[in-house]
């Protein structure tokens, strides 16, 4: 895949655990299982991209808090829209 094509596909993985926080995250705003699988394939995508955010996803994995992935996801996505997308 090409460096287009994977920035495209991260932006639509992240959007998804975005918009289905409720569903990936529990309430305590930590990943569940079926979350840490498209985060898993998200930063797959991103140390192929991007492997200068090294650092960045070695913390989401060790901590992987909706406010880790909103970090992720502003290098990404633009900040208003990140929390377009989590509203209720």
């Amino acid at each position: 895949m090409s460096k287009e094509n994977n920035i495209k596909v991260i932006k639509v993985l992240l959007s998804k655990l975005l918009i289905n926080y409720r569903e990936f995250f529990d309430k305590n705003g930590i990943l569940n299982s079926e979350g840490r699988k498209v985060l898993e394939e998200v930063i797959r995508l991103i140390l192929n991209t991007n492997p200068e955010y090294r650092n960045t996803i070695y913390r989401v994995r060790r901590e992987p808090t909706l406010e880790n992935v909103v970090r992720i996801a502003s290098k990404y996505i633009p900040e208003k829209d990140i929390y377009e997308l989590i509203q209720p």
